[in-house]
């Protein structure tokens, strides 16, 4: 693919298209009492990993993509965050706290520490499309303000991305790995939270989410035409999709249970995600599935597959000014 962002983006309106899949089309794939959260599914598109817990500490799990064969992969006796997977399918990637990054293998065996970046703390790591590489966000200097990193496994080569804003955090890669989405905190311009993007060599900086709209938690689609992320414009928060150039706006849910952390399909035509319920105790915190895509136009009217336009073919829609 073409390097991410060269040309100048143009922001469309706030204008929010609405195609709501109702609750009653959610499948929940966990059920359990404990908190379930941070779903990333597997490369080869059989396993979903994510985080368990129990309020003592966090395990990290493993289940199929249908909620059964669930194992644990972890003694639960750290406090862990933001499991990412190899290309292999077997083997994932993830954040201790306090203790730096390791992976381990799905089938079983100790945890492996991975040789960290320099400086500290750093945190939620997320592993490039061929593995290569991490992206996670770090205080450069010990202070308050995160900013987004890109590194090498081994810990080399460590880069930083992103600067200004008072927190970059939250990273998710483009496909093709030239680039990364995150979420940034500007109060101090009046844009509160949203979703940018840049290319991985700190060019082509731009918001990609309204400036309107408190936007975080994004995740580039497979296809790279698409981020997901969680926005909101009412009294909740809601998952929603826009194209990469922040055009065509459109909103997933409508539900009090606080969609959170998206999570795509390998193919794409899937979301997982986490649902919080904004504090209420009837509603656990567990890990949902919807199938997105008949709403994002994937499949045609006889129900036949349709291509998905891969980043080099997204053309510019929006008018607007430049950003």
């Amino acid at each position: 693919m073409t390097q991410l962002l060269t040309l100048a983006v143009l922001f469309a309106s706030a204008c929010v298209a609405v195609a709501q899949i109702p609750q009653s089309e959610w499948v929940n794939l966990t059920q359990n009492p404990d908190w379930d959260r941070r779903p990333a599914w597997s490369p080869d598109q059989s396993s979903i990993a994510f985080v368990r817990d129990n309020g003592d500490g966090m395990d990290l799990m493993v289940m199929a993509t249908d909620g059964t064969d669930l194992r644990r992969l972890t003694d639960g006796s750290n406090y862990l965050f933001s499991p990412s997977w190899f290309p292999d399918s077997q083997t994932i990637l993830y954040d201790v706290e306090h203790m730096g990054f390791f992976r381990i293998h799905t089938e079983g065996g100790s945890p492996e520490p991975l040789s960290q970046p320099a400086g500290r703390p750093y945190s939620h790591p997320a592993l490039s499309p061929d593995g290569r590489r991490v992206a996670y966000h770090r205080h450069p200097s010990g202070g308050d303000d995160p900013r987004i990193f890109v590194a090498d496994l081994d810990g080399s080569n460590d880069v930083k991305v992103t600067d200004g804003g008072r927190g970059d955090q939250f990273v998710t890669w483009s496909p093709d790995g030239s680039a990364v989405a995150f979420q940034r905190h500007q109060p101090d311009d009046g844009l509160g939270t949203g979703i940018y993007a840049v290319n991985i060599d700190g060019s082509g900086l731009h918001r990609v989410s309204p400036d309107t709209m408190h936007s975080l938690e994004p995740a580039w689609s497979p296809d790279g035409s698409r981020i997901a992320f969680v926005g909101k414009t009412g009294p909740s928060f809601e998952l929603f999709v826009i194209d990469v150039e922040g055009t065509d706006l459109m909103q997933l849910t409508d539900s009090p249970v606080a969609p959170s952390l998206p999570a795509w399909s390998p193919d794409g035509r899937k979301l997982a995600f986490t649902t919080y319920g904004l504090g209420r105790i009837d509603i656990d915190v567990d890990i949902w599935v919807i199938d997105v895509a008949r709403i994002l136009g994937l499949d045609s009217e006889d129900g036949s597959s349709v291509s998905a336009v891969g980043w080099g073919q997204v053309k510019q829609r929006a008018k607007g000014r430049p950003r």
